[in-house]
């Protein structure tokens, strides 16, 4: 996967894909967890 030029990820550490897969749970419109609730609103 390839950044667009303009967005660069910040110098930290990669964090594990359990965190990411929490933040984005927390948005509940970007983790496949959340898919059954995206569904359940369409």
């Amino acid at each position: 996967m390839r950044e667009c030029q303009g967005f660069r990820p910040k110098p930290k550490k990669p964090e594990p894909k359990a965190e990411q897969l929490r933040m984005f749970d927390d948005w509940g419109h970007a983790a496949p967890e959340a898919a059954p609730a995206d569904e359940g609103r369409r």
